[in-house]
Order: C-alpha cells, then sequence, then structure tokens
C-alpha cells in the first residue's frame, strides 16, 4: 500500500516537472519570437538599409565609410573591399546566435536581411570569418617593473597605429612611429629588441616551413625517404604538409605589421621571404625536397 502510494506520488511529481519544463521552453520561445522575430528584425531591417546607402558607390571615396586599414585585416584581402552592411549583419547574427534556443530565430531573421542586401544565404559571402589575422609575440617583458605581457600586433588596440591615430583625430602618417608602453608602469619598450624578438619568430616559420614533412595527397601518410617520387603505398603525389598558400598569407601579416610600425629590418625580411615563397607557389612546389 505504502510502495504503491509513493510510486503514484513520484510519477505526479515527474509529470508536474515536465508540465513546468514545457511551460519555460514555451515561455522562452514566445519571449525570442517577440524579441527577435519582431523587435529586432524590424530595427535592423530599418539600419542595414541605411548603412547600405550611406556606403553606396556614391560614397566610396568617402574616409568615413571605409574600414582602417590595419595588420592582418582580411577586409582588405586581395584588395577586395568588404561592404559595411554585410559585415554587421554578419557580425550582429554571430553574436544573436550564442544563445541557442535563439537559433532558429535567428536564422530567420539573418535570411531576411541578407535578401535585403541580395546575398544568398549559403553563399560564401554570407558566412562569419574573423576579420583579423594574430601575429603575438609572447612573453614580452617590461625592463622598468618587469611587467609580462602578450603583444598581439594585429588585436591589441594599443599597439595599432591607424587606432591610435583615430582617437587623436589625426593620420596614421602624421602620427608618426606608435609607442609601444608597458600596461604596468607605461614605460616605452625596446622598440630595437621587439623587432628582433619578431624577426627571430619569422626566422622560425620560414625555418619550419623549409624542414616540413611531405605527405601523400591520397593516403596522407608521411614520406619515408629521400628519392621516392611518389607514395609507396599507393603511388600518389607528395606534397608539403603546410602549403605555400598558407606561409604566403602569414608573412603578409609580418609585411603589414612592419610597414605600419616602422620595422625596416622586419619589412626587408618579409618581402624577400613573400617574394620567394611566392616563386615556390608558382613553380609548384618544386624547390620541397
Amino acid at each position: 500500500m505504502g510502495s504503491g502510494t509513493q510510486s503514484q506520488r513520484g510519477s505526479g511529481n515527474g509529470a508536474q516537472t515536465s508540465a513546468a519544463a514545457d511551460t519555460v521552453t514555451a515561455a522562452k520561445g514566445d519571449f525570442y519570437r517577440r524579441l527577435i522575430g519582431q523587435y529586432f528584425t524590424r530595427k535592423l531591417l530599418d539600419t542595414v538599409a541605411r548603412i547600405r546607402d550611406a556606403c553606396s558607390s556614391a560614397h566610396r571615396n568617402d574616409p568615413a565609410t571605409q574600414f582602417p586599414r590595419l595588420p592582418g585585416s582580411r577586409l582588405h584581402h586581395h584588395g577586395a573591399r568588404a561592404e559595411a552592411a554585410l559585415e554587421f549583419v554578419k557580425y550582429v547574427c554571430t553574436v544573436f546566435a550564442l544563445d541557442v534556443p535563439a537559433t532558429n530565430f535567428v536564422r530567420i531573421m539573418r535570411r531576411n536581411l541578407l535578401t535585403l542586401l541580395g546575398v544568398g544565404e549559403f553563399s560564401d559571402d554570407a558566412r562569419f570569418t574573423n576579420p583579423c589575422e594574430r601575429l603575438v609575440l609572447p612573453r614580452v617583458v617590461c625592463d622598468f617593473c618587469n611587467f609580462c605581457r602578450d603583444m598581439d600586433f594585429c588585436r591589441d588596440s594599443d599597439l595599432l597605429p591607424a587606432l591610435a591615430a583615430a582617437e587623436n583625430g589625426t593620420t596614421a602618417a602624421s602620427v608618426g612611429l606608435p609607442e609601444w608602453r608597458c600596461f604596468g608602469c607605461g614605460s616605452a619598450y625596446d622598440r630595437v629588441r621587439i623587432e628582433e624578438r619578431l624577426i627571430e619568430q619569422l626566422h622560425a616559420l620560414l625555418l619550419s616551413y623549409q624542414m616540413q614533412d611531405l605527405v601523400c595527397s591520397r593516403c596522407r601518410l608521411m614520406k619515408q625517404d629521400n628519392f621516392s617520387l611518389q607514395c609507396t603505398s599507393c603511388a600518389g603525389k607528395y606534397k608539403p604538409a603546410v602549403l605555400p598558400d598558407a606561409v604566403c598569407a602569414q608573412i603578409g601579416v609580418y609585411r603589414d605589421v612592419a610597414q605600419m610600425n616602422g620595422l625596416q629590418m622586419l619589412l626587408d625580411l618579409a618581402n624577400w621571404a613573400h617574394s620567394n615563397t611566392r616563386g615556390v607557389v608558382s613553380s609548384g612546389g618544386s624547390r620541397h625536397r
């Protein structure tokens, strides 16, 4: 008798818990429908239309409608200019989609915004990618207070000359060489020492690229000797594990950092490395062992 009563109570509690969970889920769905499906969709349709009109071809030469030229930026890849309205849509929808219960409503909103811009929902242009590369110099120690930090020359705002010039209301050329200062005591870092470390880092990148192993393009097995021209397992062609295009992209980041920060020694090495690596690309990778 007692066990039957406890079983009935347990099943009743389970039903109540399930009903409460369904109620919460329905409330969340209604909340996101009103918040994203109605409020934000209407707001963003108006905002995106205004951004598109403000950055149209009629205002192409206006500096206020252009993305700042920053080291490692993918918004100026191969000379192409990113559209401000499209980038805004991709970033906003990516942030909203971080909340998993709102994914379906965000997907509908994203489709409507992309349709407004004439971009397909599944096209490459609509895919979100991080707008900036990274170039990190680890464990930089201040000579005065021993404060240690990792310096990212592509994403740390205090290391970007274009952002520092914008904050001062001037151009990057008129500001001159940026001063890299310690967060702990405000003292300036030794630029020559930092440039030498960046050169060592670029040297290590080039050395690892030249000394890398070759892998089969079919079965992905590593090359075991220095004489065979084809894979001994499947007769496939060998190729480098790290492709020249990927190395050229990393070298380009070093070159951008060197150009925008007046690091001449690093710039000379990056230019030399980029020209020689492009030679490897054009010759089909014949320089690899």
